[in-house]
């Protein structure tokens, strides 16, 4: 199925700069969604913290339990499911939470009681370090809550005395292995609105860990803190955000300022420029501040396309003037000579009779030769260059044959190896034609001088012939002048030559000349 393009939406050039500017506004605030991944490495950083201040409470409430007891005396619950141990010495614990792979649960259930109270052992290693431990989460700012080995709170500030042992987290810690939570946050303040959009808002990791003596369980130690959440240090820093806000706009708006000054403002030149063209004036003149050099180029090459539209549209109006009035006269003296024929031809004497047919038939032969010659210039008007190079001593060479048979000797002298940029028949098809020239206006002998110039060559064409009257030198290519109407010529002989050179990239001119006349090729820009 064809589609067809003006029917398809077109959208104005300022609108879809306007959305890339808007997008380029909206990318800082898209970007927050971009943070997931620092967001978990937050998550990740929290709870390897956790990891290691339960390590250290764990072996500080360990060293502590067992110095207090008696010697020789076991403490503990045996376990006989624990988890291997890669190395004898190291016992490291990963951090493992993921916001991408872990459910976040329910807020910690409260602590209960009715579980045995603690062994009076356990309780004075946790008066002991109570104090320590206190001070040092001031500092931290998690939960701590430390447990013996059937879950019994010893150090949790107003649950001391109750059990976390149905806790998830205890529960998995008191089988000798770590486990680790995201659970809903209970917060005093409510968050700010924008905290929504994060993952991390509301929310509180849980870490427990067994305090292990060999495969005796001692207690454990549950840790809990919320993560660093992203979403609210923006909030906390919301002037410096707000700031950086303005800074981004502010740069938006400059950047469509300068977008409309560089494109949009040009191109807005530019079409009023075409349309200018299309009204067919004459003589546009570039823009006169492009901003930018592809403008200027564009530009440019408008002002050139007017020009040359502007020309060729005078060109093919003379030249229609022109066409007419060479068809008209034949056209004229026929209608006439048959008309008198009509009215006259029984009584009319046989010998003017005859005239008037004579006359006929040579003004339908000019017609004929003229449709011929405008054929040729059509031709010679849209020819494409083409391809090829041609020997000029190799073309002088093949005509001058048929130059001595037509009474006229052709020499070539100065670089006679230049190479012609057309290709063969073309070159010989334009000298011919000035070796016709030259032949109808008297030439006996004309001389073909070769030179190589800066921007390519020159071919000075001289013959001995009448020349050229002064007079006659401005209108000789002015398509159907000529001073051999009489005699068949149609005008239009040097006019084919200067197109086919044109096409070529080449011109033709007439120079002075002292005896005869002197015409001069050479290589120029026209396309």
């Amino acid at each position: 199925m064809r589609v067809r393009f003006h029917s398809l939406p077109r959208w104005q050039l300022r609108t879809i700069l306007l959305l890339v500017h808007l997008l380029v506004l909206v990318i800082p605030i898209g970007s927050i969604y971009t943070f997931r991944i620092y967001e978990n490495e937050l998550l990740r950083q929290t709870e390897s913290e956790l990891i290691a201040q339960g390590a250290y409470v764990a072996s500080i409430y360990k060293h502590t339990l067992l110095n207090s007891l008696p010697p020789d005396q076991l403490y503990g619950t045996r376990l006989t499911d624990l988890p291997p141990r890669a190395d004898e010495r190291y016992t490291p614990i990963q951090p493992a939470l993921s916001f991408a792979t872990t459910h976040i649960h329910p807020p910690r259930a409260e602590a209960k009681a009715g579980h045995p109270p603690a062994s009076p052992y356990a309780l004075k290693a946790a008066e002991t370090i109570t104090p320590i431990l206190e001070e040092a989460l001031l500092t931290t700012l998690a939960g701590l809550r430390v447990t013996d080995e059937h879950g019994t709170i010893l150090i949790g500030h107003d649950e001391t005395g109750l059990s976390i042992a149905d806790v998830p987290e205890t529960a998995e810690a008191m089988k000798g292995r770590y486990a680790a939570s995201i659970r809903q946050r209970i917060s005093d303040q409510p968050d700010p609105s924008v905290t929504s959009i994060s993952r991390a808002a509301g929310i509180r990791v849980f870490v427990a860990i067994p305090v292990m003596d060999g495969d005796h369980l001692l207690g454990t130690v549950l840790l809990s803190r919320s993560p660093r959440n992203l979403v609210k240090a923006l909030y906390d820093n919301r002037l410096m955000v707000a700031v950086a806000g303005g800074m981004i706009l502010g740069i938006t708006i400059l950047l469509a300022l300068l977008t409309s000054h560089f494109i949009s403002r040009p191109i807005h030149a530019l079409m009023e420029q075409t349309r200018r063209v299309a009204a067919g004036e004459k003589h546009i003149p570039p823009i006169a501040s492009p901003a930018t050099q592809e403008f200027a180029m564009l530009s440019q090459q408008i002002s050139v396309m007017a020009d040359t539209i502007a020309s060729r549209s005078d060109y093919i109006r003379n030249f229609a003037m022109h066409v007419s009035h060479e068809f008209k006269t034949p056209l004229t003296a026929i209608q006439g000579a048959i008309e008198l024929i009509q009215e006259h031809g029984n009584t009319m004497p046989k010998a003017q009779f005859r005239k008037f047919l004579a006359n006929i038939v040579k003004d339908t032969d000019r017609l004929k030769i003229l449709v011929t010659r405008l054929l040729e210039l059509a031709r010679a008007d849209v020819m494409e260059t083409t391809e090829g190079n041609a020997c000029l001593q190799t073309v002088i060479t093949g005509l001058q044959s048929d130059s001595q048979d037509k009474g006229i000797a052709l020499t070539l002298s100065g670089d006679t190896e230049l190479t012609l940029p057309m290709p063969g028949d073309i070159a010989r098809s334009i000298f011919g034609s000035l070796i016709d020239n030259s032949i109808q206006h008297g030439a006996r002998t004309m001389t073909v001088t070769a030179k190589r110039e800066v921007s390519g060559y020159s071919l000075r064409f001289q013959d001995d012939g009448k020349g050229i009257s002064a007079t006659n030198a401005g209108k000789l290519f002015t398509p159907f002048f000529t001073t051999r109407r009489e005699h068949g010529g149609t005008g239009l002989g040097l006019v084919i030559i200067r197109a086919m050179l044109n096409a070529h990239h080449a011109d033709i001119r007439l120079d002075a000349a002292d005896k005869g006349a002197c015409f001069t090729i050479y290589s120029s820009d026209v396309a």
